[in-house]
């Protein structure tokens, strides 16, 4: 273990549209956070976090923040996301609205990133630049 650098795989998992989502432990600003990982379609067709502090996307190296977009298609209710380059760096933070049927609105990162996390709304309002996201190997 590599300290705040380990990564704590929870041996529970949740069920969610495709199947089981595995649950695992990252660390956001120092603190740890029990997230999903993403199942391919995020929050869609599920009734909410349940137990988790929010849902991790992997996009496995930096994207382009004009060539991958979140959206909110058939989410019931309001998520908040933050977006993190690949050194753990703060990207932008935004607050995606409930959209029950398309047309929905598109979000964006302000720039290149490669991790996600969405959340419970309010969960990251005071995220700031020198909150951190360590997720291990």
């Amino acid at each position: 273990m590599r300290g705040a650098a380990a990564i704590v795989l929870v041996a529970s998992l949740v069920l969610g549209c495709g199947g089981p989502l595995p649950v695992r432990t990252v660390t956001i600003g120092g603190e740890p956070w029990t997230v999903y990982e993403n199942g391919g379609t995020g929050m869609r067709g599920l009734p909410g976090f349940g137990d988790a502090d929010g849902m991790l996307f992997d996009m496995g190296s930096e994207v382009d923040p004009t060539a991958v977009a979140f959206g909110m298609e058939e989410v019931g209710y309001p998520i908040d996301i933050a977006w993190f380059d690949a050194g753990g760096g703060l990207v932008s933070t935004a607050s995606m609205a409930a959209c029950d049927a398309p047309p929905c609105p598109l979000y964006h990162a302000d720039g290149p990133y490669r991790w996600a996390i969405e959340a419970p709304p309010g969960a990251l309002v005071n995220m700031g630049p020198t909150d951190r996201l360590v997720v291990g190997d």
